[in-house]
């Protein structure tokens, strides 16, 4: 089971070379936002980021910094768009058309455009804090003492650590300053130095994107473009010990054997239904296609590969693809799809001995309309690890 400190959202090589690449692009604007925004909307965007992506140093910085500017006597309807906006940022890693709704709000509300940019770019150094201290931790507490996530890498987390050490120090003694100069006026000054102290070492990084970016179209690795972060599983509610769900009843139930994947070398399922897909469009269901033993499709109009939807794979006891999580307030909550259906196919082509893993990768990397052959009922999946 993986610390606590390893199930909070963190970088993988390939996510940190994207997300550094769109943050360089963004230093200006980080400089110039505290000439465009209040303190108070920076605040807004920064505290609700911070508290989806729940990383431990940030908490601290955040705690003090809404205290400088007195958050807790601040109203009014643009800084509910700008906690809006920081939480859903923090929700899409700054992707997809939600945060884009929201992006343009803010910049028909307040009339000013330029405020919706600034919103961004603050959005993005708040990222980088709780993702720098995520992996951090994520390195010391999970994959150093053997409770790391499987999709961990631990050789980049150590080549990370090393790299951000210092700064990550720099921002802890940042933070424990705050509380001695408790001044309103000094809040922007802190917003500089943190600016300053990310920039030294966001640019080397994002300059290696940059140029790695390139090298991967070259090779065949365009997937590396739509790279996100591991996500947090803090989102999800453990099952008991000894329990599994069950899709026919609709609940937790006692559990009585191990699940395996299909033909992936036996991989335990409790392994394989770690892995996540995300995928957003709007669902249909073809009511009259319902004659193949049991099942229907689902149509999915997929604008593009980095849409997200909110849906959780992993497998039943005989080896099939289901959905055993889907995320709150997601599209895939209000469709057709159900936890616990079993997903046969996708665009024609057979998953029924696919691992989640193989299943989420072809569905992400599908676009368009994507036909889903679907069956309801599909057994009990054994999930030790979370559930929505």
């Amino acid at each position: 089971m993986a610390s606590d400190d390893a199930n909070k959202k963190l970088w993988t090589w390939e996510s940190a070379v994207v997300d550094h690449v769109r943050i360089v692009l963004r230093i200006p604007a980080m400089l110039l936002s505290t000439a465009i925004l209040s303190a108070e909307e920076m605040e807004a965007v920064e505290s609700a980021l911070s508290d989806v992506n729940d990383c431990n140093i940030s908490k601290v910085y955040r705690r003090h910094a809404a205290r400088m500017v007195d958050m807790n006597s601040s109203r009014g309807a643009n800084l509910r768009l700008f906690k809006e906006y920081g939480a859903s940022f923090g929700n899409t890693d700054g992707t997809g058309r939600g945060i884009q709704v929201v992006f343009n709000n803010i910049a028909s509300s307040t009339g000013q455009a330029s405020k919706a940019s600034a919103a961004q770019s603050i959005a993005f150094l708040q990222m980088w804090m709780d993702l720098v201290g995520n992996t951090i931790l994520g390195f010391l507490k999970g994959s150093m003492t053997g409770n790391g996530r499987s999709e961990q890498n631990i050789i980049f987390e150590g080549i990370f650590t090393l790299y951000y050490l210092v700064p990550y120090i720099m921002l802890v003694i940042l933070a424990a300053i705050m509380p001695a100069v408790q001044n309103r006026g000094l809040y922007k000054l802190f917003h500089i130095v943190k600016v300053l102290i990310a920039a030294s070492f966001i640019i080397p990084f994002g300059v290696l994107g940059i140029i790695s970016l390139p090298i991967y179209f070259l090779t065949g690795r365009e997937e590396m473009i739509s790279a996100s972060p591991l996500p947090s599983r803090g989102l999800y509610r453990a099952i008991p010990d000894g329990e599994a769900f069950d899709s026919n009843e609709g609940n937790f139930v006692a559990a009585t054997a191990t699940a395996t994947a299909g033909n992936d070398d036996n991989a335990d399922i409790e392994q394989n239904i770690e892995d996540e897909s995300t995928i957003e469009g709007s669902i249909n269901v073809d009511d009259d296609a319902s004659a193949d033993g049991g099942r229907f499709r689902v149509y999915l109009e997929k604008p593009s590969q980095d849409f997200k939807v909110g849906i959780r794979f992993g497998s039943n006891r005989e080896g099939q693809v289901m959905i055993t999580n889907m995320r709150k307030g997601s599209i895939a909550e209000t469709s057709a799809l159900q936890i616990g259906d079993a997903i046969h196919s996708i665009n024609e082509l057979s998953i029924d001995s696919c691992t989640p893993r193989v299943a989420a990768s072809t569905l992400m990397g599908a676009s368009g309309t994507v036909v889903l052959m679907v069956s309801r009922g599909g057994g009990t999946v054994v999930d030790d690890e979370a559930t929505v």
